[in-house]
């Protein structure tokens, strides 16, 4: 995962609803690209069930790691909390546009869950 540090609430989503992605993937561990506007401190306050390491990234890198994964790649293992930075990325608009709200972007738009995890307690 990779945060941009952009939107605030929907980085904190993504970690929030990390847990349930990390399940879908059968990953074993997760790794978080912190952008340097992001503090990475702030994610070591969740306490996942899988191993996970954390990297602060500056934006630049982390804009040429989007480029090559859009470009040479179509995988789903990898998801960007981009807001407004990217052009190809509709979350700015969507947001300011409609009644779409972080939560909502995160998990039908980000992580392409079916529906929206109810219990977020129980992760």
């Amino acid at each position: 995962m990779c945060l941009s540090g952009e939107n605030e609430i929907l980085d904190q989503k993504a970690l929030e609803y990390l847990p349930w992605y990390v399940e879908l993937k059968k990953a074993v561990k997760a790794y978080i690209l912190v952008s340097c506007r992001l503090k990475g401190k702030k994610i070591y306050g969740y306490d996942y069930a899988f191993p996970f390491e954390v990297a602060n990234i500056t934006v630049g890198t982390m804009k040429k790691i989007y480029d090559y994964y859009c470009f040479a790649f179509n995988l789903d293992n990898i998801v960007f909390t981009f807001f407004r930075d990217c052009h190809d990325n509709m979350i700015y608009r969507l947001l300011r546009e409609t009644d779409i709200n972080e939560k909502e972007i995160v998990c039908l738009g980000i992580y392409n869950f079916r529906q929206i995890p109810e219990k977020i307690e129980d992760a």
